[in-house]
């Protein structure tokens, strides 16, 4: 299994700081803002959420949050213990999207885990293959 996260630049600039996803070969960045939750806050729920699969099936890696008084966004990484495999999806939770799945409820380091939705198919309502990775869950 190679699934990590982190902080590579502790220095926050224009849109938060700068972070990096691992899973196998795919290696991505991304800014996590900073207007309400702390970098501290990002690297305990990644600690808690990767901790969380040893004894639940699914989990969260929540890389963007913004306080959403002014600005109802979520980016995350949903994952999937099947097995001995997990299944990771990225995805974002925006506006409207956002009121009907989160609505006035609280989304913290500590509740993110409540809101995450079954895996359901693999394809969208399109059609098309829903973008997954798969790793071994040993």
């Amino acid at each position: 299994m190679n699934l990590s996260i982190k902080m590579i630049d502790r220095k926050p600039k224009k849109y938060g700081i700068t972070g990096k996803i691992v899973i196998d070969d795919f290696v991505e960045l991304f800014d996590s803002p900073l207007d309400w939750w702390s970098i501290e806050d990002y690297e305990l729920q990644w600690k808690e959420g990767l901790k969380r699969l040893l004894d639940h099936d699914n989990s969260c890696l929540v890389v963007a949050i913004n306080d959403p008084n002014c600005c109802k966004f979520i980016e995350w990484w949903r994952l999937y213990k099947v097995g001995n495999k997990v299944y990771i999806r990225n995805s974002i939770i925006i506006a409207d999207i956002y009121n009907e799945f989160i609505g006035d409820k609280q989304f913290t380091a500590q509740t993110c885990y409540d809101f995450i939705p079954e895996r359901g198919s693999t394809y969208d309502e399109d059609g098309s293959k829903i973008s997954e990775w798969v790793i071994d869950w040993k």
